[in-house]
Parts: structure tokens; C-alpha cells; sequence
């Protein structure tokens, strides 16, 4: 098995390599040499500089706050009711075969075209984007919540039920951990979606936020600004993923790594 040393050095040069080649065929290393425009491709020096000013101004701060308090909070808020209404769902037969195909229906929409209509709802304030970002992540931990409660085998229960434990002790040893390790891989997938909700609601209507940026930044064809921006959430989804399963690894130290995801 080739080092992870090694591997880490092999990603480096593809990537050295990509921005060469992007860097000339942009123009960047001979004026005179373009394959494609910069208008349609950026040119990653100038992509570099966009980078530094917007950081370093005022404005990104404005943007970063507003769209990671979107992201956070309808991430929080889909995790927290997608479980609850997930568990309530796996215990009471009767509301999921009432209830589910309407779930499987709304779930099914795509989001841009759900985002204008939360917009007119709730405004261009903070609350519209909280809400987008909650319609994805709720689907997704509610989905994956039922389905932890449903992949519990009967015959454990029926084991733990015989070495005496009463319905609080099958929950606490057999149905907690179920959920719990289907919330988590919910979880990790949801932190990056949470991000894409909000990012869509920022393009239907905002006044500030990373996608509201991108949005004027390409309506004013500063093609390097929207790749700098572009950088900026790639790095933010890359960030937020690996805190998430710090999170989880910290929580689930019990699981057995055969199982781990």
C-alpha cells in the first residue's frame, strides 16, 4: 500500500500541473498564448489576488457570518426535528404509512425551484436561507433516521428483552445506538447540503452572504472573483465535513471500526 506521504505528493503535483496548465492556457505565462479566454476561464494568478482583497476587506467578513449562521442554524434545526419526526415515525406505523408518500412527494422537489417560494414566505432576511437549508437537511436525517430504527434486527430485541431488560433499557442499549449511528452518517452528509441550501437561498434573494457575492460577482462578469468565491465555499464545505466527523468520532468512540462508515 502506497504511503499516505506518497499520495499527499501525487495529489500536490496533479494540482501544481492543473494550475500551470490553467495559468497558460489563460494567458498568464505568455501574453501572446491564449487557448481560451480569461473572461470565460479566470487565470488562476489573478484568482490568487481577488482572493487575498476579498478576505482581507471588511465585506468578507459580512458574507462569512451571514452565510455560516444560515448554515448552522438550518442545519441544526433540520437535524434536531428530521430525528425527532424520524423516531416518532419509526414507533407509531400508523403515521408513516399516512404521512411518508406526502415526505416522499415534497422531498422530491429541487431545491432552486422550492427556494422562491420560501423567499416570498419568510423575505430576503437570514430566515428564508435557515429555511432552505432545512428542507434538505431535515429529508436527509429524517430518511436516515427511520431507516436506523427499522434496520434494528428483532432477535436482538428479543435477547436483551430475555437477559431482562424493561422497553427503557432496549432503548437506551439497542435503539439509541441504531439511531445514533444513522443520525451521524445523516450528519455528514447534511453539513455540506446544509451549506448548498443556504447558498441557493442567498442567489433567490439576499443582502448579503457568500452566494449572494458570487451572484453580482458573475452578473458583473468578474469571472476571477467568482472563482475566488467558488475556493471560499469549497474550503468552508471541505472545513465543516471534517468537523463533523471529529464530532462523530468523538461521540461514537464505541462503535467497532468494522462498522465505522
Amino acid at each position: 500500500m502506497p504511503s499516505s506521504i506518497y499520495i499527499n505528493s501525487l495529489r500536490l503535483l496533479v494540482l501544481a500541473l492543473l494550475i500551470t496548465f490553467w495559468e497558460l492556457a489563460s494567458g498568464g505565462l505568455y501574453p501572446g498564448f491564449e487557448l481560451l479566454p480569461p473572461l470565460i476561464i479566470g487565470r488562476p494568478s489573478l484568482i490568487i489576488g481577488e482572493l487575498i482583497n476579498y478576505v482581507s476587506s471588511e465585506l468578507f467578513i459580512i458574507d462569512l457570518s451571514s452565510t455560516l449562521q444560515a448554515t448552522a442554524w438550518g442545519l441544526s434545526i433540520g437535524m434536531l426535528s428530521g430525528i425527532a419526526l424520524g423516531v416518532a415515525f419509526g414507533y407509531v406505523k400508523f403515521l408513516e404509512d399516512l404521512f411518508k408518500p406526502f415526505f416522499v412527494a415534497i422531498n422530491s422537489l429541487p431545491r432552486p425551484a422550492l427556494a422562491p417560494i420560501l423567499t416570498i414566505w419568510f423575505g430576503f432576511g437570514i430566515l428564508s436561507k435557515i429555511m432552505v437549508a432545512w428542507s434538505i437537511v431535515f429529508f436527509i436525517a429524517f430518511f436516515n433516521t427511520l431507516q436506523g430504527i427499522k434496520s434494528i434486527d428483532p432477535d436482538l430485541i428479543k435477547a436483551v428483552r430475555v437477559m431482562g431488560a424493561d422497553r427503557l433499557g432496549i432503548t437506551l442499549h439497542v435503539t439509541i445506538p441504531a439511531v445514533a449511528t444513522w443520525a451521524f452518517a445523516a450528519l455528514r452528509v447534511s453539513v455540506s447540503f446544509a451549506l448548498i441550501g443556504t447558498v441557493i437561498g442567498e442567489f433567490v434573494g439576499a443582502h448579503s452572504g457568500l452566494g449572494y457575492r458570487l451572484l453580482v460577482a458573475s452578473g458583473l462578469f468578474k469571472t476571477n472573483l467568482v472563482y475566488a468565491i467558488l475556493i471560499i465555499l469549497m474550503l468552508l464545505g471541505v472545513i465543516i465535513v471534517r468537523v463533523s466527523e471529529y464530532v462523530e468520532s468523538k461521540i461514537l468512540k464505541w462503535r467497532p471500526p468494522s462498522i465505522m462508515f
